[in-house]
Formats: C-alpha cells, sequence, structure tokens
C-alpha cells in the first residue's frame, strides 16, 4: 500500500511541476514588454541581483511595477518566481487539497462566521442538511429562494466559477452537471461602508499571512471591489484594488489589474481615503488566528467579508496563486526589507537546490 501511495504522490508532484512551470512561464510572457519603459541603470542593477536566484529572469515584472506604480525597487518579488518557487515550496499543495475544498469550511474553521450554505456538492452527490438528496429535491429547494450564489468548491480562482442567480434556470442545470464539487450559499448582505465602493459586488479585504519562525504576520492587506454592475470583485475578472493602511484607512491610488491600469478618480463619486474598513484590526487578528490552525501552509491569502451587522465573514482561502501582484502594486514590496526578502530568497533557494 505504501509503495503504491508513494507512486501517487510522485505523480502528483509532476503534474504539480508541470503546471507551475507551465504558470511561470505564462506570468513572464504576460508582463512582456519593452524594456526602454526603464531607466537602463535601473534596470541592469534589478537585473543582476534577480539572476542570482533566477537564471531565466527577464525583468518584465519590474518594468509593469514601475509603469504602473512609478517605482523603481528591486524588492518587488517578479510573479513568476513567486509562483514557481515561493509559493510552491512554502505551500504543500497535495496535502492541502482538501483544505481547498468550501464544502469543508464549516469543519476546519469554527472560530469564524461563513457564508449561509443552502447545499453542498460533494463527489458528485447532493446533500441538503448533512443528508443525501436527489438533484430534483434539491431544485424543489432552490425554487424557494429569492437569491442565491453557487460557488466551485475548488480553485475557483479569480472569480471563475462563481454564479449568481436569481432563479432556478437551464444554466444552473448546465453548470451543475459539468462538476463534482459545488457550493450554493445565500447571498451575503454587505456593511454600508463596503458597499460604499460598489453596491452590485460583495467587496472583500484580502489579507496575506506569513508563517516563520518568528510567528505569523500579516504581509500585506488590500480592498478589491467590482466595477458598477459586476457582481464579483476580483481583480482577474475586471474588478478593481486599492491598498489599505495600518489603521484600516484605504489608500488613494486605484488600480485594474487586468488590464495594468491606474484608474483615475478625481471625478469619481467615493473618497476612498476617507473610507475605513470596519473591524480591521480584528480582520488581521482573525487571519492570524486561523493561520495557526493551519499546516503544510505557511503563506495564505484570506478573504473576508463584513455583513450588514459588522461581522467578520470568511469568504475563501487561498492556499495557492495568492495574487502577489496586487499587494505589490497597492502597497509595495511584500518584504519591506533586503534583509527580510534575502532570509526568504535564501530559504527558497536551498530547498530549490
Amino acid at each position: 500500500m505504501n509503495i503504491i501511495s508513494n507512486l501517487q504522490n510522485k505523480i502528483i508532484e509532476k503534474i504539480n511541476l508541470t503546471r507551475i512551470n507551465w504558470i511561470y512561464e505564462g506570468e513572464q510572457n504576460l508582463c512582456k514588454c519593452s524594456k526602454k519603459l526603464m531607466p537602463k541603470q535601473k534596470f541592469n542593477e534589478i537585473k543582476r541581483f534577480w539572476k542570482k536566484y533566477d537564471r531565466n529572469y527577464k525583468g518584465y515584472e519590474h518594468i509593469k511595477y514601475y509603469a504602473m506604480s512609478g517605482e523603481v525597487n528591486k524588492l518587488y518579488i517578479p510573479d513568476s518566481f513567486h509562483y514557481r518557487f515561493i509559493d510552491y515550496y512554502y505551500n504543500n499543495w497535495v496535502k492541502l487539497k482538501v483544505l481547498d475544498n468550501k464544502c469543508f469550511y464549516n469543519i476546519y474553521f469554527k472560530n469564524v462566521k461563513l457564508p449561509e450554505t443552502i447545499a453542498m456538492k460533494v463527489d458528485n452527490f447532493w446533500y441538503l442538511d448533512d443528508k443525501v438528496v436527489s438533484l430534483t429535491d434539491l431544485k424543489k429547494e432552490l425554487i424557494k429562494e429569492k437569491e442565491f450564489v453557487v460557488k466551485i468548491a475548488c480553485e475557483s480562482a479569480g472569480g471563475h466559477g462563481v454564479k449568481f442567480y436569481n432563479e432556478l434556470n437551464k444554466d444552473f442545470e448546465e453548470f451543475e452537471k459539468n462538476h463534482r464539487d459545488l457550493i450554493i450559499q445565500r447571498v451575503i448582505k454587505q456593511s454600508p461602508i463596503m458597499a460604499k465602493l460598489n453596491k452590485s459586488s460583495i467587496n472583500t479585504v484580502r489579507v496575506m499571512t506569513f508563517k516563520s519562525e518568528q510567528g505569523i504576520k500579516c504581509l500585506s492587506t488590500i480592498v478589491r471591489f467590482g466595477e458598477e454592475g459586476q457582481k464579483v470583485d476580483n481583480a482577474c475578472s475586471g474588478g478593481l484594488v486599492i491598498g489599505v493602511e495600518s489603521d484600516g484607512r484605504l489608500k488613494e491610488a486605484v488600480y485594474k489589474p487586468k488590464v495594468y491600469k491606474k484608474i483615475d478618480t478625481k471625478n469619481s463619486n467615493v473618497n476612498y481615503h476617507e473610507i475605513i474598513v470596519p473591524k480591521f484590526q480584528e480582520i488581521l487578528n482573525k487571519a492570524i488566528e486561523l493561520h495557526s490552525k493551519i499546516n503544510f501552509s505557511r503563506l495564505i491569502s484570506w478573504d473576508f467579508a463584513i455583513d450588514e451587522n459588522d461581522d467578520i465573514i470568511l469568504i475563501e482561502s487561498n492556499f495557492f496563486y495568492g495574487e502577489l501582484f496586487f499587494h505589490q502594486l497597492c502597497n509595495g514590496p511584500l518584504f519591506k526589507t533586503e534583509d527580510e526578502l534575502l532570509t526568504v530568497l535564501n530559504e527558497v533557494n536551498i530547498r530549490k537546490s
């Protein structure tokens, strides 16, 4: 049995390595741009630094950061390097696979409020109130709901795999039959303060936490929100992102990452810098508390919503692909000093070797 188990793990490992190599190349191609956009002397300085850790470093990602933020800084971690080496080596993808399933959040995350679950589909079986039911019985239940959201339970990154319904229809049936693991939830009524950013989407606070020998700390916090009329807040789906100050106050710069664009907010009806995220410090504390219960993962991105009663709700835990770009774009380099970054790079480099 151990031989079979080890073989399975080796196959999964091979698949994961192939996958992250594909992501690595994809991120570099995605950021392809003219190297003339950055002063040559600065570009060469950054290139010398990163070539020591990645012989295939091309520099496009630093140029993108410079083009959007106006800041030249070698401490920015290239997205391709992050996903290929840092994210992969700090998180055990194989052992975290089950934790990534939203159907099991109620088991693993007991100390935080979750969206209200109507039903869930696990390994092609539908469950209502922990009882296996037929699709016909499920539909009878959903007809009673005025509005609900259906999510792919595993790896629904970037807002893909999230569907909102005002009524049961053929689209639901098509979506349902194509996925083995789904969760159906009631739609959250969000805090009036968070709704100021955009009323049509559930706007979320994303916190990235990092576990080291010194303990667990929050590296960066941003807020994600949709544009007018959008249902999802995900930047990959065309949403917007903004950084958060240490006291919970939003910063002034708003970005649309999908098109690498800084948004002009001069004529906006929203004064972003006047908005303070409700219960901000409690959100950070909750992220650290939840991370302390998770093994096999040292770098996690948490998505929280604030409901109409100002209760903190965990929407999603991201054990892979924590969208480094959004954090660094809004808040600068993930690790603020060269010593901090070198500690991470040297650790990853040893494990990489």
